[in-house]
This record gives structure tokens, C-alpha cells and sequence, in this order.
């Protein structure tokens, strides 16, 4: 049998409730009135606008409850995309202020990203949509933890799979700590460039920020020791994040 569509009215949390204007609450019931119907026991983000302001970007998004229960989020792992499936941003944010949505609720939420950790930065012109990431990779870290594993978006199946058991194969992170290790190396004779891939894992509980990674570059016996820039680089908290560089003027 066919599951029947929810009727979902908005559901404001307390805290913010009485703070909130009924223009505000009239617009967001509007925006609820003129959105595809979701059907019982669906959960669906719908986004309301994203947009950057400075060196921010801020996401508003609605989230419907189709459940037959209150739902609530301790971790809210989403992804932001493009009509294509190309992810820009892929990260778990902590869900305990999202509170918890009643049945056939929807609740508002707005959340805020610095430009820095966007993965694909220029996005203008584009129709940027947020999502579930229901498709999130783990990777175990003192057994007993997860963290979350990023990928990005120019990597192909039989990468993603040596990758998945390079990781597996690693030393034990330990908790409160970051460290790196090179998944490939390839250098090109004739372009004179240096391909790498970087497995970057933060076992810390909270984000790191890096200003460079270093790098020893051994060819026919000889070793140089590069020093990979990127201004801003974030690693998010309790996460492993995978880097793909090309280094261009590599003479040996």
C-alpha cells in the first residue's frame, strides 16, 4: 500500500519561539505551504537559501519530520551540493540545538560555514541544495569512537577503494591527535609535476587548522624536502580529510 503524504506544520523551538516575529513565522509557514509533500516516515531537509556574506557562508534550511515520533539530532551530518551531485561542503555539525521536532513538525535551523573550509569556494550562479549525508564514510579510531572521513570530489571508485584500505591498514590514532601520512605519489618527467595525496587525521575534538603540510620527495637517490602552503587548511574535528595536490616545477 501506497504511504499516504504528511500534512507538516511548522514547530518553532522554545527557546527561540517567543523571540521570533509572526512576520518570520508567516513566512516560514508560507515557505511549508508551497514545498513538495513528503510522505509518512520520510525525514527531508528542504534549503531555504544559501548564500555568502564576507568570509562566511550561511545556510537556512527547513527540516520536515514525517514520522510517527519525535525525532532529535546529537550529531547532523550534511552535505551541500550542486544540481550535478558535486559536493562543496561535507561536514557533521552537533545537532543538540536543532531540539527536538514532533511528529509531522518542521523545524527552521540555520547554520554558518567559513569560506575557508568549503571545499569548491566559487559558487555563484549556482543552486546549492542541502542534504542528508546518508552516505557518510567511518573510519574506527580507538575502537570504541568513529570519525568521520572526507573525501574529495575528484576521486574515483578504485582511489576511494585503496584509500578505504590504506586507512584501514594505518597505525591507531590515537585520541587528541593529528597526523599525516602519503596515500600516492606519482611524478610526471615530462610536465615536471608531483602528484600527491595526503591523509590528514585529527583525532582532537576540535578543528585544526594547518598552514602547510612537509613533505620529503626521494628520485633516483636523491631527497628533497618540500613544504607544501595552503593558506587555511581545516581539518574538522574527530575527522580524517583527504588532500590531492599537484606541485609544479619539480626538477630531479
Amino acid at each position: 500500500m501506497p504511504r499516504k503524504q504528511s500534512k507538516i506544520d511548522l514547530s518553532l523551538h522554545p527557546d527561540v519561539e517567543n523571540r521570533v516575529s509572526n512576520i518570520t513565522k508567516e513566512y516560514f509557514e508560507k515557505e511549508l505551504e508551497n514545498l513538495e509533500p513528503i510522505k509518512e516516515g520520510e525525514v527531508n531537509i528542504h534549503t531555504s537559501y544559501i548564500y555568502k556574506n564576507d568570509d562566511e557562508v550561511e545556510a537556512s534550511i527547513i527540516i520536515r519530520n514525517g514520522l510517527q515520533q519525535t525525532i532529535n539530532f546529537d550529531k547532523f551530518p550534511i552535505m551541500i551540493t550542486d544540481e550535478e551531485n558535486k559536493i562543496y561542503f561535507r561536514a557533521t555539525f552537533d545537532g543538540i540545538g536543532i531540539g527536538d521536532i514532533p511528529p509531522f513538525k518542521a523545524r527552521p535551523w540555520k547554520f554558518f560555514i567559513k569560506i575557508d573550509d568549503m571545499f569548491i569556494k566559487d559558487f555563484d550562479g549556482k543552486n546549492l541544495i542541502v542534504k542528508f549525508d546518508t552516505e557518510r564514510l567511518k573510519a574506527q579510531v580507538n575502537d570504541a569512537n568513529t570519525i568521520d572521513l572526507l573525501l574529495p570530489n575528484d576521486i574515483n571508485e578504485d582511489e576511494k577503494e585503496a584509500l578505504f584500505e590504506f586507512i584501514k591498514n594505518m597505525p591507531q590514532l590515537e585520541e587528541k591527535t593529528v597526523d599525516f601520512d602519503v596515500f600516492r605519489e606519482a611524478y610526471s618527467i615530462e610536465k615536471e609535476i608531483l602528484y600527491l595525496t595526503y591523509v590528514v587525521r585529527n583525532g582532537a575534538y576540535q578543528d585544526v587548522k594547518l598552514d602547510y603540510l612537509q613533505y620529503n620527495f626521494s628520485k633516483n637517490g636523491e631527497t628533497r624536502q618540500l613544504k607544501i602552503e595552503w593558506d587555511g587548511i581545516i581539518v574538522p574535528k574527530r575527522s580524517i580529510r583527504i588532500f590531492k595536490f599537484e606541485i609544479n616545477g619539480i626538477r630531479l
